[in-house]
Order: C-alpha cells, then structure tokens, then sequence
C-alpha cells in the first residue's frame, strides 16, 4: 500500500478517534496513517500494507474469526448503548416541554341555576 499523497510505502494503521471512525470501522474501512507526510487515510480492511503481510498458521484463522466477533460484538454493544442514550434524551426532551407549557384550568361547572 502507499500513501495516496505523496506515493510513500512506510504506511502504518493509525488509532480510532471519533465518532466518524467508528462509523467507517462498521463498513469495513480501517484507518491508516503515512509516516512520511502524516497523511490519515481510509482503506478496506482486506487490504494489508506492504512489507507487512503476515504468514499465519493455518489454526490462526480461528483466533482472527473469535477477534472480529468481539470486535463486532462490542460495535453492536456500543452503537445500543448511544441509541437508548438517544431515547431517553429524547423522552426528557419531550418531558420538559410538557412541564414547561401553560395548561389551561379546568373548566367547573355552575350546577343547577337557581331561577
């Protein structure tokens, strides 16, 4: 792999920082980073760098299916949590408004009138 910038090979992968990296994690593109001109790029998982393709054992594959379920797991873990972060906001959001609205008084009847 080389860098898209300045067309270096001395490529490494780069940490995860927000919110938009998680979202490019979950389709399959990983961060990598130029050590040359500090460029941040996204790549397709499948692709390796060069210089860097491991020759893995055949019983390796089995630890790397176990690595993405959790990977997968904690992603699914993570993307619940913000959505019931995101319905409770929602619902004190909704709370507050109907605390903070005049209602009119209820309306009382005169009863029978005595004429």
């Amino acid at each position: 792999m080389i860098c898209p910038k300045c067309g270096n090979s001395d490529i490494r992968r780069s940490h995860s920082f927000d919110w938009g990296d998680w979202l490019h994690r979950a389709l399959g593109r990983e961060a990598y980073r130029c050590r040359k001109c500090r460029l941040r790029f996204f790549r397709l998982r499948s692709t390796q760098i060069a210089g860097h393709s491991k020759k893995t054992p055949s019983f390796s594959s089995k630890g790397e299916k176990r690595l993405d379920f959790r990977r997968r797991k904690r992603l699914i873990r993570r993307i619940i949590t913000v959505a019931v972060f995101v319905v409770m906001f929602s619902m004190f959001g909704l709370f507050l408004i109907h605390v903070s609205v005049d209602h009119p008084p209820p309306v009382q009847d005169a009863g029978p009138s005595d004429q």
